[in-house]
């Protein structure tokens, strides 16, 4: 799977009409306060639902983008407002954009709000009057217009190395390794990302904790990939509970203990040491 890392994320409420349970929808409530929104882990959460929604949001929108590349090989810039209904079951519907810059960028935000779907992440509705409500919202994918992608480094002390720079964002993204012969951006970013989920998928497994309580839900675990393509710095971001975090982080540590090599980023051709955020889905059978 390649790296969706998106550099800057401005996510904002554009307006929000909201289906009151017994309402008629062509005559929607517009009430902001009770829109639905992002799940996150409450005992991870210091700061407001709003704030902690929010980064939760931007955490996993960052662990799915996908950059769309222009005829040049580079990534395209733009921005891109999409709306969406979160349904009363919490489920996205009617993924929408308003204004398509022609560039790749509205099929990328569709496809970041579709793999919630995907991964069975379901929003939490909004409310009208106690009732469970239908709410439209929007998010919109903002990038600045430069020469290169707009790179935003993060001062880091890895194993008490002087100060480094790490990227979120590269020309070229790294991939997981063994598609190196394939000829083609968007094939070779295809056949890493299928190499990638058969790795973790392989190797993951279910605590006995987390199937004795029936806890479900993604885990996100960030990590470096070196320009020599090592994993370092391997971290939990998200976690449902009951060690499912721990084990998703197992499986990128296993990275380490068998020497997979990615293919690094790069940047002006320089290969650049690159932040990666992956997420893993744990679901019971039913």
């Amino acid at each position: 799977m390649t790296n969706r890392s998106l550099c800057t994320i401005l996510l904002f409420c554009l307006s929000i009409s909201l289906l009151a349970q017994d309402a008629p929808k062509e005559q929607p409530y517009r009430m902001g306060h009770t829109h639905g929104y992002f799940p996150y882990d409450e005992t991870d959460c210091k700061g407001s639902k709003h704030d902690c929604s929010q980064k939760a949001l931007a955490a996993f929108l960052d662990s799915v983008w996908q950059q769309p590349l222009g005829a040049d090989g580079n990534p395209v810039h733009g921005k891109v407002a999409v709306s969406f209904i979160v349904e009363k079951s919490g489920k996205l519907t009617s993924i929408k954009v308003f204004d398509d810059p022609q560039n790749g960028l509205k099929e990328a935000g569709i496809a970041s709000l579709e793999r919630m779907n995907e991964l069975d992440i379901r929003w939490v509705p909004g409310e009208y009057k106690e009732n469970v409500i239908r709410s439209q919202q929007s998010l919109k994918f903002p990038f600045r217009k430069s020469e290169h992608p707009v790179l935003e480094p993060t001062k880091s002390t890895l194993s008490e190395k002087p100060e480094r720079d790490i990227f979120k964002v590269v020309e070229k993204m790294p991939m997981f390794p063994g598609c190196e012969e394939i000829q083609g951006i968007m094939e070779q970013a295809q056949c890493a990302q299928k190499r990638l989920l058969e790795f973790i998928y392989g190797n993951v497994r279910y605590t006995p904790e987390a199937e004795a309580n029936g806890t479900e839900g993604m885990a996100v675990v960030s990590f470096v990939i070196e320009p020599d393509g090592r994993v370092t710095d391997p971290k939990i971001v998200r976690d449902p509970g009951d060690g499912l975090g721990a084990m998703a982080l197992d499986v990128i540590k296993l990275m380490q203990t068998e020497d997979v090599r990615w293919m690094p980023g790069t940047q002006g051709g320089i290969a650049r040491a690159v932040l990666f955020n992956l997420p893993v889905k744990f679901k019971l059978p039913n």
